[in-house]
């Protein structure tokens, strides 16, 4: 039979153990966590890219973040660029803190932070709107990497966080631009006599040369179509516009 030291022994291990396992959950619970959120976009659509940091992020005065976007998949799709360093904007501090940019690297973006009050988390700290391109292929992901993360208080100390990237994922295919039927970009005088060809039955369009032909969207390309193409071609109409 145990004893009675025996058993109250075992009890105050029992309730160390329990201790422990509380602290570990209420850590876990606040784990201190510098994030970038994931986004679904479409070429050419502006996302507003998000920096946040969690409910453990306490007495935030300054930070240093550097956010990489080099790697995308497929390798060789087009890079993607935040709009201006302008358009970057910081909270969870109060206003009339000190904002640096750094664009000067193409891949990366170095954000500063200083400012004489401090926050709390949770809440946004860096906002970046990025880019898509127009040429974006579609289902390509682009990696948004946190590789520098130094949080600060007012007094100088470090502020231990985990970084976590996130990503941007092209959602959606390039439509052919209205009036290019040749595919190459731009629209010119080749579109239109491509375009009449297809008019009058010596081509068969593609999908993508039927959706850039036809302007008003009755499922074919008419000679009225290859004229209003060929005007604006040739700069005698100022705009090519969808009509019904």
């Amino acid at each position: 039979m145990p004893s009675v030291i025996q058993k109250l022994r075992a009890g105050m291990t029992a309730l160390v153990g329990a201790l422990a396992l509380a602290a570990c959950i209420a850590s876990n619970a606040h784990a201190q966590v510098l994030k970038v959120g994931d986004y679904s976009a479409a070429p050419g659509e502006i996302v507003p890219v998000q920096i946040t940091v969690d409910a453990g992020i306490k007495g935030l005065a300054g930070a240093q973040v550097v956010l990489n976007t080099a790697t995308v998949t497929p390798a060789g799709a087009p890079e993607i660029f935040p709009t201006s360093d302008a358009d970057v904007t910081y909270g969870v501090v109060p206003p009339g803190g000190f904002l640096s940019v750094g664009l000067r690297n193409p891949s990366e973006v170095n954000l500063a932070l200083v400012n004489s009050k401090t926050g709390d988390g949770p809440g946004v700290l860096f906002t970046i709107p990025f880019q898509v391109p127009e040429i974006a292929i579609k289902d390509s992901v682009y990696q948004l990497n946190i590789t520098t993360a130094d949080l600060i208080t007012l007094a100088g100390d470090s502020i231990p966080c985990t970084p976590v990237g996130g990503t941007i994922t092209v959602n959606k295919a390039v439509g052919p631009k209205l009036g290019d039927v040749n595919e190459d970009g731009i629209v010119t005088v080749a579109d239109a006599s491509l375009a009449l060809r297809i008019a009058v039955g010596i081509r068969t369009a593609t999908a993508n040369q039927l959706a850039a032909g036809d302007l008003d969207g009755d499922g074919k390309i008419t000679v009225a179509e290859v004229t209003r193409i060929l005007r604006y071609a040739i700069g005698l109409l100022a705009e090519l516009k969808p009509t019904q």
